[in-house]
């Protein structure tokens, strides 16, 4: 790589090069003006440019010149050297964003070339965009003559791209401070985002365009980076935080979290101009949120013979890159923001980059402050200098309106965890009366507010009763979050002259959007073809959760490190408890985390992973009676899958009543005759129970529903026995209407069924299975597996539902013994008295193996289902796995197998073995193997080498006119942080060997490609041509496509070589280098001195053109060696230039 420096004036002519730099440094950093640093030897050509009063350097590399300029400020060197007059000379550089140094703040009252005396030392700005500040300060510097070269493409409305400017501020700065600190506080406060391109400052909206995200850019330790040392500062940590405003306003806002993990650590803040104490206290948690962790950097040295991708040129200060050791979670990088970029060039040219990424300060400052400008409306002042004191003046003259009304709110929660919104109103002071004379009668603002989308008992939206302020802040708290809200404001003198109302902008009150805590990690317990996860109700540092905690989501999934979605919840706590997730494979590997979510919809970040596998129902527990009541409590109450059972043997919180009379009551009681251990739920007067947990249902399961009941005092009542349905949310309510309400369950086992006082323990069973329509009828009056009850097609899981003591009058009491919903294998009553006597095969029966062919003779049956079937010698004429769709059937002919459309995918015939195969063969299922159509599509073989996923293949593809086209294809890699592949594509008419994206099949690297027409190198990313070499009967083309579309080449066409392109203008040569060719711009010359750099390998040829527009001279080269020529004059000139062009012999 060729380097080196071109030296200019200010005002823009070129003076010389410095063709020699050693030790180059150059760092660029987010909105900062940068360094360029480098030693140059005292007796080096152009050395004696250093010497200049204002020099501006710019950086060449391979010919190009960077668009950035430096300044040159910093030089010397050590005469005790032993060098002598070869001594290096250190030069130090700052980028020209550092030309707003050389400009100051003037008093906004000054005239260039007036005196400044008894001018207010102070420069405000009144609901002004950046853009308008800063042209504003520019525009005054240069009127004064500062700052001739600076140019700027932003305006007051919109940035540098053409983006509006989203937020205006209220700001005052002092006199006498510089332009580069006045544009770092704007920058440093989040304000706007800055770069200086040669002399034209650009300003942008911040985190836009100088913060582009490049997710594809990732660095790896090891590969790209060699070393890459991480920061951490705790320094700054706090736990509480006491803010103390004007008037004697304290408040104290804690972080549970950060007291958890360190313990009480205590900070101040001041906040002057806040009397309010809810917006004191917002304020300060904006300002502890920043200081509850610690902050974290990372300073990045990279392989410059490894990395992919090029520092400055495919990633800028201020864009976001990632880094595979900072992760968010075990699955997901950390975006962070690219800080400086610092490139040092050795004596060759080679560059060694190292960059800092998130700092450890800086991105946590601009995120607070940019919090408190939206609370404080950006009314921020730049300076704490107050303005000049007012005078005192009493006349009948109204005075101005304020010039601007702004208004920003934020949100808050009370101590019951409900949500509100707090607004603040700000305007600047009013200084004029209507007339223009001094407005120094002042009295108070009048300010009130209107929530246009909020009308109250019927009526148009009202303003609110106005408050008198004496300043310019207003505050009101307990708004409804969410709610449009405009603001008004007028001004009334100590008289009571008015002005008129100056209306706001009509903005949205702020909601809660800050998510609970990290919830603990799951603690789990296996279960038989399930997992119990239980919660302790805390965060994962130990902390309790917020006042407006809502729900915790549990979510499962067989991948590990997965993102928890909607459709990964399985279950949902109201705070600490055990969640059954049932219904699981065995075998199977289930990896479960909690989330935390508040009322306003916020989701904390997942809690730590845990797993477990489901425990297996084996032979030994079918057993007789050793599969008890007692077990399926362990197989848990919410697996429909399996059973749900409840006696009463004591009070369950998780039955709770939903609706009923006032004075119902509900206990459990001994009752020694009650069936299920002798203990009863006693209800009285009308009761409706729900079962507080969700139950998940299987639609394809056969369900059957049982109560146990009496009633025991009171006339007949009616009992109600069934489900509520709930939501795919796992919290509306569905009933047989369809809506969201506590009545009208599904009603499976009992459906307003009488009883009869006295009438002693009555078990009404019915029967539940899949969805029915949307309008209905869901349930059926009869005990009968054949008409089952079914559901509305919206319900996703069920809670048992009892009504009580209908119809049965005040003193009515009904008893409940147990209450079960089984999943049925089979309907029941399909096998009953009639096939066999009852009680003739009871559990001691059915142990395992204690059912042998000695006991049963033959069985005829024309249908015979069994779970297994053992046999030595089964005859039969055909045996299939079912009637129709994917199955395998053995018959007279052979072996088949059909596919679901019913397509024989395998034919294996009886009479000579012959073998036909539709679709997919694999010499193994993992591992080395190899697998032929495996996806059924196009014809392909692919090779498994080793046991991953990833594979070598080869495929077939027809083409036009009968044509069949194959591939051979390499396994995928990384190349460019893309899946990438090697290809040999043959056809009939092209063949290409190339490297390809995997995702779009488009080119990503060199090719080679073979016609009939000729042959080609080239190397292309997604269809983009750079480097080539063709070569056709015509003749052959080398050469490469620029990044303006351009092209640099050289044809060869028969006799005759031809060039298209441009040559170098006057940049550093190599001493083999053919042609050195360039112009140059002189001043007062008569004679020119040229070097090429090195000392070339062979003589040079120089051949020089002299433009000149005052006079035609006479010029000649009057001296020629290996290092460079000489060019004199007839008679001096002075401007012009000369071009020339050198080539090696």
């Amino acid at each position: 790589m060729a380097i080196h420096l071109r030296v200019y004036s200010p005002s823009g002519p070129l003076l010389g090069l410095l063709p020699y730099p050693s030790g180059l440094k150059v760092q660029s950093e987010h909105n900062g003006p940068g360094a360029l640093t480098f030693s140059y030897a005292r007796n080096a050509p152009g050395a004696a440019l250093l010497s200049g009063d204002d020099p501006r350097i710019a950086l060449v590399i391979d010919g190009t010149e960077r668009p950035e300029r430096y300044l040159l400020e910093d030089d010397g060197d050590d005469p005790a050297d032993g060098g002598g007059e070869a001594r290096p000379v250190q030069v130090g550089c700052r980028g020209s964003l550092a030309l707003l140094e050389r400009a100051l703040i003037y008093p906004a009252g000054h005239t260039p070339g007036a005196p400044v005396i008894g001018l207010d030392p102070h420069f405000p700005f009144v609901n002004a965009s950046p853009g308008a500040i800063l042209a504003t300060l520019l525009q005054r510097a240069q009127a004064r003559g500062a700052l001739p070269e600076v140019t700027w493409d932003f305006t007051s409305a919109t940035d540098s791209a053409g983006r509006p400017w989203p937020t205006t501020y209220t700001a005052q700065y002092d006199a006498g401070g510089d332009l580069i600190k006045t544009v770092q506080a704007i920058t440093g406060a989040g304000w706007a985002d800055v770069r200086m391109e040669g002399y034209r400052l650009r300003a942008y909206v911040p985190d836009t365009v100088c913060a582009t995200d490049h997710p594809g850019i990732v660095l790896y330790l090891g590969r790209d980076v060699l070393k890459g040392p991480r920061q951490r500062s705790r320094r700054t940590v706090r736990s509480h935080l006491l803010a103390a405003g004007d008037g004697g306003a304290l408040a104290e806002v804690v972080d549970a979290t950060a007291a958890a993990r360190f313990g009480r650590r205590e900070a101040f803040d001041g906040r002057g101009g806040i009397t309010d104490a809810a917006t004191l206290a917002e304020l300060a948690r904006v300002t502890l949120g920043g200081m509850t962790s610690a902050a974290e950097g990372f300073t990045i040295e990279l392989d410059p013979a490894a990395t992919q991708h090029r520092p400055g040129i495919d990633y800028q200060p201020g864009d976001y890159i990632r880094y595979d050791q900072r992760r968010t979670d075990p699955a997901t990088l950390e975006p962070l923001r690219v800080r400086t970029i610092a490139t040092t060039y050795d004596e060759g040219g080679h560059p060694t980059s190292s960059l800092e990424l998130n700092d450890v300060f800086v991105e946590q400052r601009i995120r607070i402050q940019r919090r408190l400008d939206a609370l404080t409306n950006g009314a921020a002042s730049a300076s704490r200098t107050p303005l000049p004191p007012l005078g005192d003046r009493n006349d009948t003259v109204a005075p101005k309106a304020p010039a601007a009304v702004l208004v920003g709110s934020w949100a808050y929660l009370d101590s019951e965890g409900q949500q509100h919104a707090a607004l603040a109103v700000s305007w600047p002071k009013v200084t004029d009366n209507a007339d223009g004379t001094v407005y120094d009668d002042a009295g108070n603002y009048y300010v009130s507010y209107l929530l246009p989308g909020l009308p109250i008992g019927g009526q148009t939206p009202q303003w609110s009763p106005e408050q008198a302020v004496n300043g310019t802040v207003a505050h009101y708290d307990q708004l409804p979050a969410g709610q449009r809200v405009q603001a008004r404001v007028r001004t009334v003198d100590a008289s009571g002259n008015s002005s008129g109302w100056q209306l706001s902008e009509e903005i949205i009150l702020a909601t809660d959007t800050t998510p609970p805590p990290v919830p603990s990690k799951p603690i789990l317990a296996r279960l038989i073809g399930g997992i119990r996860a239980t919660w302790d109700g805390r965060g994962a540092q130990g902390e309790t959760m917020p006042a407006d905690f809502a729900a915790l989501e549990v979510h499962a999934s067989t991948a590990a490190g997965f993102t928890p979605t909607a459709a990964t919840v399985v279950d949902r706590l109201t705070g600490a408890a055990a969640a059954p997730v049932t219904g699981l494979s065995y075998g199977t590997t289930y990896y479960l985390k909690f989330r935390a979510v508040d009322r306003a919809g916020n989701a904390s970040s997942p809690s730590a992973e845990v797993s477990a596998i489901p425990d297996m129902v084996i032979g030994s527990d079918l057993a007789d009676k050793i599969l008890t009541a007692g077990k399926w409590a362990d197989v848990e109450r919410a697996s429909l899958q399996t059973s749900f059972f409840t006696g009463f043997a004591s009070d369950d919180p998780r039955w709770v009543k939903t609706s009923g009379d006032a004075g119902a009551t509900w206990s459990t009681a001994a009752r020694p005759d009650a069936p299920t251990g002798a203990r009863a739920l006693v209800a009285s007067k009308v009761l409706r129970l729900e079962w507080s947990e969700n139950l998940l249902l299987d639609p394809a399961v056969l369900y059957r529903m049982s109560v146990r009941v009496r009633q025991t005092a009171g006339t007949a009542c009616k009992i109600t026995a069934g489900l509520t349905g709930i939501a795919a949310d796992g919290l509306t309510r569905i009933n047989t209407a369809g809506t969201n309400a506590v009545d009208l369950p599904f009603a499976v086992a009992a459906n307003a069924t009488p009883l009869s006082p006295g009438g002693g323990w009555v078990t009404l069973t019915g029967f539940l299975k899949g969805y029915g329509p949307a309008a209905g009828p869901f349930w059926t009056t009869q005990p009968d597996p054949q008409k089952p009850a079914s559901l509305h097609p919206n319900v996703r899981y069920v809670r048992p539902h009892l009504l009580l003591n209908v119809d049965g009058g005040t003193p009515s009491v009904t008893e409940v013994d147990m209450l079960t919903l089984e999943a049925l294998e089979f309907p029941a009553n399909i096998i009953g008295a009639v096939q066999i006597a009852d009680a003739t095969i009871v559990g001691a029966k059915i142990a395992l193996a204690t059912i042998q062919d000695a006991n049963i003779g033959t069985v005829s049956a024309s249908k015979l289902t069994v779970g297994q079937l053992k046999a030595d010698v089964t005859v039969s004429a055909r045996i299939k796995t079912a009637e129709s769709g994917a199955r395998v059937e053995l018959n007279s002919g052979g072996i088949g197998a059909w596919n679901a459309a019913g397509v024989q995918t395998v034919a294996i015939a009886a009479g000579d073995g012959s073998v036909k195969i539709v679709g997919g063969l694999s010499s193994g299922v993992s591992g080395q193997r190899i697998e032929i159509n495996p996806g059924g599509g196009l014809p392909e073989i692919r090779f498994f080498p080793t046991s991953g996923d990833n594979y070598a293949f080869i495929n077939a593809v027809g083409g036009g006119s009968g044509g069949a086209y194959i591939g051979l294809n390499s396994g995928t890699f990384k190349l460019r942080d893309q899946d990438s592949a090697f290809r040999l594509y043959l056809t009939d008419y092209v063949s290409t060997l190339e490297t390809i994206r995997t995702d779009t099949q488009e080119p990503w690297g060199g090719a080679v490609r073979m016609a009939a027409e000729g042959a080609s190198i080239v190397y292309l990313t997604q269809n983009t041509l750079h480097g080539y070499a063709y070569a056709t009967e015509r003749g052959a083309w080398i050469g490469r496509r620029n990044d303006d579309g351009s092209s640099s080449e050289i044809w060869i066409d028969n006799a005759a070589v031809q060039y298209r392109g441009t040559w170098p203008n006057y940049w550093y040569a190599e001493p083999d280098y053919g042609l050195c060719t360039g112009t140059v711009q002189m001043n007062n010359w008569a004679a020119m001195a040229l070097a090429y750099g090195p000392t070339m390998n062979s003589d040079m040829v120089p051949i020089v053109t002299l433009r000149d527009s005052h006079a035609l001279r006479k010029w000649q080269v009057v001296a020629n060696s290996r290092t460079g020529f000489t060019v004199s004059l007839e008679s001096a000139s002075p401007d012009g230039s000369a071009g020339f062009w050198s080539f090696r012999i």
